[in-house]
């Protein structure tokens, strides 16, 4: 097998790249089909990275580092891996032309509102216990947890009065996409497969143990949700939930590029769980 690289692409500024970094990244693309992109900062170093490269492109006018992708082994197995690549090569695909430039939170918000919905709901004893919302409805309550009382309600109606002004925005700089209903398909049918061969839970591709012994928990809830085995039955092998989790830590990611912040992040989580709440 090839071996793959990861190529470390030193930016002045990490938001708006320049034509010359620009061009170096869409000619590693159109190189390296398989590849995809993230960005990091590391010791102060802001870094825009390309991994699972075949085909090395250098340009002396850019400073870059070449080192093998160590990232396969960061997974429980070749599997897991190649869902993770899949996730993020679509979400590439889609959002290029809107990384490293400004782009509107709600438009972006609007544009994946439905993505959830194509996952399937869970049900037992007639009740809902899993779908496509329920992930931002936990990510949501992880960050307002952590907060005091006062700033946990001033937080609640910032949120409900921007979600409400926001509902009905058209996008306008985010390609509309038909392709959402075939990515959860395909991340559906894959994490089924690998349910059923044990090869993902929900904790992948750490362990339950892992998390435990790491004691990191965002909230009371999440921890008792972890620690105790009565729960596992609702979460550790459902397919909605970790098909969810998946897509939205890739889609995490790509906000990174676009240049959302954190707590951009959170509104999208009280939007998308507002907007489906049971």
């Amino acid at each position: 097998m090839k071996k793959k690289y990861q190529i470390d692409l030193l930016v002045p500024n990490s938001h708006f790249i320049s034509p010359i970094e620009k061009e170096w990244l869409i000619k590693m693309r159109k190189n390296n089909p398989n590849s995809y992109i993230c960005k990091n900062k590391i010791n102060n170093k802001k870094l825009i990275q390309v991994f699972n490269v075949s085909n090395i492109i250098t340009n002396d006018k850019l400073k870059t580092k070449v080192r093998v992708d160590k990232t396969k082994t960061y997974f429980q197995n070749h599997a897991q891996y190649q869902l993770y690549v899949f996730l993020e090569q679509f979400f590439d695909n889609l959002f290029f032309d809107n990384y490293f430039r400004d782009n509107d939170l709600i438009e972006f918000i609007n544009n994946i509102d439905d993505l959830p919905s194509y996952i399937p709901e869970e049900k037992i004893q007639d009740k809902v216990v899993n779908n496509g919302y329920i992930c931002q409805s936990s990510h949501y309550h992880a960050f307002i947890s952590k907060l005091n009382k006062s700033t946990q309600e001033e937080v609640y109606i910032t949120f409900s009065k921007l979600e409400q002004q926001a509902k009905y925005l058209e996008s306008n700089s985010f390609k509309k996409n038909n392709d959402f209903k075939y990515l959860v398909n395909e991340v559906v049918k894959k994490v089924q497969k690998l349910i059923l061969e044990r090869k993902i839970d929900f904790y992948s591709p750490h362990t339950r143990h892992e998390y435990i012994i790491a004691d990191q928990f965002a909230s009371p809830e999440h921890r008792e949700t972890v620690v105790e085995d009565k729960y596992q039955k609702y979460f550790q092998y459902s397919i909605p939930i970790i098909s969810a989790r998946w897509i939205i830590n890739i889609i995490y990611e790509k906000m990174i590029l676009m240049d959302f912040t954190i707590l951009e992040k959170y509104f999208m989580n009280f939007c998308l769980s507002k907007r489906h709440e049971q």
